[in-house]
C-alpha cells in the first residue's frame, strides 16, 4: 500500500461511520471517550479532517487509530477490520524496509543487543517501559505501539546530575552510544512531555535539550523547558542544515564535535531578549506604544506575556494604556477584568484615550468613546459576568472566533482565593495559567496576563525614579522611564511559587511598581 493508496483508504472510511461500526455512540460530533471514564462527552469527531480527539485525555488519531485503540489490535489488523479484502504482501510493501532502515541509524550490534532493538515482520521493534513501539514501513504512519502501551521515558542509563533529552528514542540511543552521557527520550513524540515526569528529574542539575531542528521540535522543546523549569535547561544547537541528532552523525559529525555542542549549549534563558529575538514563525507582532520597550522587544503571536508588580503598582493602568494604543491602531482586543466594574473600566479607558482624569469624564464622552471603539473592544468581567474562570474563558474563546488577536487578563491573582492566599488557591491559579498559555499557542494570539508579585529591592529604585520624574514636572515620562524589562520571574518573585514561574518560560515580566 503506497502513500497515495493509504490516503485514499483513509478517505474512504469516514470517521463517524467507523465509530458507529465500532459501536460508539455520539450526538452531533461529540461522544463519550472510550479511553477513560467520561462523565461528560469529551470525544470530538472532526469529519472535515476525518480525525477524532478527546479534549480530556488527549487521545486522538484517524480512523485506523480509532479501530486499533477500541479493539486493541495492531495496525494491519485494523486495516483488515475496515476492509477484509486487504491483504499485506511483498507487492504492497515499499522498498523502504526495516532491513534498510536500521543500519542507517548507525547503531552498533552491542547497542542494539543492550536495548533489545530488533526487526520483526518488516518492523523495527523498540521496547519501552510499558510495551513495544514499532517503526513501520509501507505507508505514511511511521510509528505504532502495542495496545495498552502508555507514554513513558526511555532511559539509556540511571538518573544523573546531567541528562540529555532527545525527541526520538533511536536518537537518544545513538547519542548515548557516541558520548556515554545519560540520554533519555519520551516515547510519544515532540509535544507530549508529561508533567508527572518532572519527578524523574528531581535530582538532575542540568538538562540538555536536543529535539529535532524543525518547527515541531522547537515547539516541543519549549514545552519541555516550561515544564522542567528553564533555570536548569540548556538547548543543544544543531547546525541549521541538520534535522536531528542521528543526522548529525550520519553527516560525518564526530563524538567530540557533539560533546562540544553540549559544552556550548545555550541556557534557557539567560536573557529575556535572547528569548524574544529568536527566529519565530509567528503570524504577527504588535508594538505596545512605549518606545523603551518596543525598541527592545517584539511581542509575537503564540505567546502569553506576564505583567507583574506588587499590589496597587499600576499594572492595570499599564495594561489599559497598551490597550488604548492598540485600539487607536485598530487592533481588535478582548479585555478581561476581575476588579473594576464595567462602568469603572469604561471611565478609565475613556480618560486614558482623552488624556483627562477619569473622575472628570462625563456621560457624552463615554458614549463617544464607546461608539468609536465598539467594534474593536470586547469586555468580560465584574458587572457583566460572574467571576468564574470557566465562564470568562468561554467568553475569551468566543471573542477569538470573532477576530480578536490580543487579550488582556487582569488579573489572575483573583483566583488565588481564600485570602490570605492559600496553597490551594495558588494551585488553582497555576491551572489557569496553564490554560491561558496553551490557548495563546494553539490560537496563535497574544495574551497579557496580570499577576501580583512580591516586593523586592527594585521597588525602591523605581520609586526614586518616579519621585525624580514628578519633581521635574514631567509625569508623562513615568511610563517610558519606569517600565523595566526583566528576566523570567522566579519562584522568589511570585507569591505562591509552585510551578507558576516555569509555566511562563517563553514569556516576559514587565515591572512598573510605584
Amino acid at each position: 500500500m503506497n502513500k497515495l493508496d493509504f490516503e485514499s483508504f483513509k478517505a474512504s472510511h469516514p470517521i463517524k461511520e467507523v465509530a458507529l461500526q465500532l459501536g460508539l455512540s455520539f450526538r452531533g460530533n461529540c461522544g463519550h471517550c472510550f479511553k477513560h471514564e467520561d462523565k461528560h462527552p469529551s470525544l470530538v469527531y472532526m469529519p472535515d479532517y476525518n480525525r477524532f480527539e478527546c479534549k480530556a485525555c488527549s487521545v486522538k488519531g484517524d480512523a485506523i487509530d480509532l479501530v486499533r485503540m477500541v479493539k486493541g489490535i495492531g495496525f494491519q489488523e485494523a486495516i483488515q477490520f475496515l476492509d477484509p479484502s486487504m491483504v499485506f504482501t511483498s507487492e504492497n510493501i515499499t522498498h523502504d524496509t526495516a532491513q534498510n532502515y536500521l543500519p542507517s541509524r548507525l547503531l552498533s550490534p552491542e547497542i542494539l543487543h543492550k536495548f533489545n532493538i530488533r526487526i520483526e515482520n518488516n518492523r523495527v521493534v523498540i521496547p519501552t517501559p510499558t510495551g513495544n513501539k514499532y517503526r513501520i514501513f509501507g505507508c505514511d504512519a511511521k510509528f505504532i505501539q502495542d495496545p495498552g502501551t502508555t507514554a513513558s521515558i526511555i532511559k539509556t542509563s540511571l538518573p544523573n546530575k546531567e541528562i540529555i533529552l532527545c525527541e526520538g528514542e533511536l536518537d537518544a540511543i545513538k547519542v548515548y552510544q557516541e558520548t556515554g552521557y545519560s540520554v533519555w527520550s519520551g516515547t510519544a513524540g515532540a509535544k507530549t512531555f508529561k508533567r508527572e515526569w518532572v519527578k524523574e528529574f528531581e535530582n538532575t542539575e542540568k538538562i540538555y535539550i536536543c529535539y529535532d531542528n524543525d518547527v515541531t521540535g522547537r515547539k516541543g522543546a519549549e514545552e519541555v523547558i516550561s515544564i522542567l523549569g528553564s533555570e536548569r535547561c540548556f538547548k543543544i544547537i544543531l547546525p541549521s542544515h541538520i534535522k536531528d541528532a542521528t543526522e548529525f552523525f550520519q553527516m560525518g559529525g564526530t563524538a567530540e564535535e557533539f560533546k562540544n555542542l553540549i559544552q556550548t549549549a545555550k541556557p534557557c534563558k539567560s536573557s529575556i531578549l535572547d528569548l524574544i529575538n529568536e527566529t519565530s514563525s509567528t503570524a504577527f507582532q504588535i508594538p505596545l506604544g512605549f518606545k523603551l520597550i518596543d525598541e527592545k522587544v517584539k511581542f509575537e503571536a503564540g505567546n502569553a506575556y506576564l505583567i507583574g508588580g506588587c499590589e496597587k503598582s499600576g499594572k492595570s493602568a499599564f495594561c489599559m494604556n497598551i490597550a488604548n494604543n492598540l485600539l487607536i491602531n485598530k487592533y481588535k482586543i478582548s479585555y478581561v477584568n476581575t476588579e473594576f466594574t464595567q462602568i469603572d473600566f469604561l471611565n478609565r479607558m475613556t480618560g486614558i484615550n482623552k488624556d483627562i482624569p477619569y473622575s472628570l469624564i462625563d456621560l457624552n464622552q463615554k458614549k463617544e468613546y464607546a461608539s468609536e471603539f465598539r467594534d474593536y473592544l470586547l469586555y468580560s468581567g465584574v458587572g457583566q459576568d460572574e467571576i468564574e474562570f470557566e465562564l470568562l474563558f468561554e467568553n475569551i474563546k468566543r471573542h477569538i472566533k470573532s477576530g480578536v488577536k490580543v487579550i488582556f487578563f487582569d488579573n489572575v491573582t483573583t483566583f488565588a482565593n481564600n485570602p490570605p492566599p492559600s496553597i490551594e488557591g495558588w494551585k488553582e491559579q497555576s491551572r489557569i495559567m496553564d490554560q491561558l498559555n496553551k490557548l495563546a499557542k494553539e490560537k496563535n494570539i497574544i495574551i497579557f496576563v496580570v499577576l501580583h508579585t512580591k516586593n523586592i529591592p527594585i521597588d525602591s529604585q523605581i520609586m526614586s525614579k518616579i519621585k525624580n520624574i514628578i519633581a521635574s514636572n514631567n509625569p508623562s515620562k513615568i511610563f517610558d522611564d519606569t517600565i523595566t524589562v526583566m528576566g523570567k520571574p522566579t519562584n522568589a518573585d511570585l507569591y505562591g511559587g509552585l510551578r507558576i514561574a516555569s509555566q511562563f518560560s517563553g514569556t516576559i515580566l514587565i515591572w512598573r511598581p510605584f
